[in-house]
């Protein structure tokens, strides 16, 4: 985040957190900074790096650095998901995405992509965090296209890893589906509030193709 001077508190890339005139503060402390950033241990991690093409390697392939905000699935946070089809060379298959402004690349399962039989390239993503806190590395990569239930796509390149995260969220929320005020959404993930399989990890290098403009927040603007 330092590196891009973008605001820890909205996320934003048009101002630093001195400047941001946002309301907003961490749901978790009520600091001045986004819920995504919070740290209450190791298992979290955010952004402190950026893609890295010019390092030097004696690697024959592509070698990229970057990180990732993993969640702490420790909690019963819900988290923003939604569910796609995706396609490769016309094989299609649904899967459960979860949607992280705080990472610079996307990520997918070495198991969806070889439901799909996806091209892998050989390409090395070091995936980093906190104070360098070093997560597994990539050693693959892979474009898919992914299509939305209610309507459009995007192609993503992503890095391939074993796993991404626990099925989330990490218990079932019965009561956050009968807020009034999603009774009327036609929801990017019907299914929000039941464990799931993540297969799709999508960064900010798709974000801005796949969400709508708008927010829609509930009365507490705990959701």
């Amino acid at each position: 985040m330092q590196k891009q001077h973008a605001c820890h508190n909205c996320l934003s890339l048009d101002h630093i957190v001195k400047q941001c005139k946002s309301s907003h503060s961490c749901k978790r402390c009520g600091r001045h900074h986004h819920t995504l950033l919070h740290r209450e241990g190791s298992s979290e991690s955010t952004i402190n790096s950026r893609d890295n093409d010019s390092s030097a390697t004696a690697c024959n392939h592509p070698v990229r650095s970057t990180s990732h905000a993993m969640p702490d699935t420790t909690k019963s946070t819900l988290l923003m998901t939604c569910q796609v089809i995706a396609e490769v060379n016309g094989r299609q298959q649904r899967a459960r995405a979860l949607v992280d402004t705080g990472s610079t690349i996307s990520l997918v399962t070495s198991r969806l992509a070889n439901s799909l039989r996806a091209r892998k390239n050989a390409e090395t993503t070091t995936i980093t965090g906190i104070e360098s806190t070093q997560a597994p590395t990539s050693h693959h990569s892979t474009d898919i296209i992914l299509r939305s239930a209610v309507n459009g796509q995007v192609i993503v390149h992503a890095a391939v890893l074993s796993t991404i995260t626990t099925d989330l969220p990490t218990q079932h929320l019965p009561a956050v589906r009968k807020l009034p005020f999603l009774k009327e959404l036609d929801l990017a993930d019907p299914q929000f509030d039941r464990p799931g399989r993540i297969d799709l990890f999508l960064g900010i290098d798709v974000y801005n193709a796949i969400i709508l403009t708008g927010t829609l927040t509930s009365p507490d603007r705990s959701l």
